[in-house]
């Protein structure tokens, strides 16, 4: 895995909003996370400010490839982009000059095609290292997250802003648990592995991030731990099988009014039904004494008086017609055993603020890193 910028891929590489479109020189700080933020091997690298993450990245995978003398290798490169700030180069920006779209689509398409050309240029020199052998050559493209919204917190917009609601049809942006915030695209290529009927195919399989890790040390014909909780689905995806995967935990949280992810705070797949819970409590969390679900402040009209909604998504994938009341109850409470067994194995999640992971967190006392400023003060673990 190459080194890579842990939130931010502003130009200064510091947690930054931008101050302008294009190499984003003219950035404010003033949050949590000041800090310079670009390391290599642990360390801060102060040598790749002023630099594209996109361009750090390309380079570092292309000298990891030249220096290669064995095969096989694993190579992950985490791209910063389409990660907030929107900045680009103007000659990215440039290919959209003559598209129909405002300033700020501009910037964000040139975004996304600068990362297509660091993607090129490493694909490249994988096969400059070995051409030949590239060709049995497994590469995986995934993203992490729906879109975020802007401007406000809206998990029914159509258009935000000056930006059009990427995640349609779906409902729900970055942070929800709705299909929007989680559901990504994502491909697979490889001329020796995939077999030619099947390439351009689509799958409607259900897969989860956990999946690459068995999958991928099937394929380097290595054997997995036991116990993870990913499934090998290369068959499913290469060869269009049944994937072996039935259910989706997508979050559980105990913090209704608090954290990262907004409500609703649990959520999960179960075949073709999801199960969401406005607000779910955890046994021995915050004083819970048994697990389950709860109504909340501003929950959905459609969500049921106890704070529940279950969507069947092969019939409804944006999430818009609640059928929970319709279920047969024995069938419920197996939607509800299977969050409460989930629940009793989780742990509590991390806060903002003190304790940040409960009273028994290791560092439920330290202080937070003070914001700083400049290459010299990197971004650093609590003291």
């Amino acid at each position: 895995m190459v080194g890579t910028s842990q939130t931010s891929g502003c130009f200064p590489h510091r947690c930054c909003e931008a101050g302008s479109p294009d190499a984003d020189d003219n950035f404010t700080c003033a949050g949590r996370y000041a800090g310079y933020d670009w390391f290599e091997d642990g360390v801060p690298a102060p040598a790749a400010n002023r630099t594209k993450s996109s361009d750090v990245l390309a380079a570092s995978a292309s000298a990891f490839l030249a220096a290669r003398t064995t095969t096989p290798y694993f190579l992950e490169v985490a791209f910063q982009n389409i990660h907030g700030p929107y900045t680009t180069t103007p000659a990215f920006r440039a290919r959209y000059a003559a598209k129909n779209v405002s300033d700020a689509e501009r910037t964000l398409f040139g975004y996304i095609t600068e990362m297509d050309a660091a993607v090129g240029a490493i694909v490249d020199a994988a096969k400059s290292f070995d051409a030949a052998r590239f060709d049995d050559a497994v590469v995986v493209f995934t993203s992490d997250n729906g879109a975020p919204a802007f401007g406000k917190d809206s998990v029914d917009h159509t258009r935000d802003g000056d930006y059009i609601a990427r995640n349609h049809p779906f409902r729900g942006v970055k942070s929800f648990l709705w299909e929007g915030g989680t559901r990504v695209a994502a491909f697979v290529s490889s001329r020796n592995r995939v077999p030619a009927a099947r390439r351009g195919a689509r799958s409607a399989g259900l897969f989860h991030v956990t999946d690459w890790h068995p999958t991928l040390v099937r394929l380097a014909t290595g054997s997995a731990p036991a116990g993870l909780d990913g499934f090998d689905v290369w068959d499913a995806v290469a060869l269009g099988a049944p994937s072996p995967r039935t259910e989706v935990l997508y979050g559980l949280s105990p913090l209704c009014d608090a954290g990262q992810a907004k409500a609703p705070k649990a959520a999960l797949r179960v075949g073709e039904l999801k199960l969401l819970a406005f607000c779910y409590a955890v046994a021995g969390v915050d004083g819970a004494a048994a697990s389950g679900p709860s109504a909340g402040p501003g929950m959905p009209a459609d969500f049921s008086p106890d704070g529940l909604a279950v969507y069947n998504l092969t019939a409804d994938p944006s999430e818009t017609t609640n059928v929970v009341a319709a279920l047969d109850p024995p069938l419920l409470a197996n939607l509800l055993g299977r969050l409460a067994h989930f629940a009793d194995a989780s742990v509590p999640p991390m806060q903002w603020d003190p304790p940040y992971q409960g009273d028994d967190y290791a560092c439920a006392a330290c202080p937070k890193h003070a914001p700083s400023a400049g290459v010299a003060e990197p971004w650093l673990p609590w003291l």
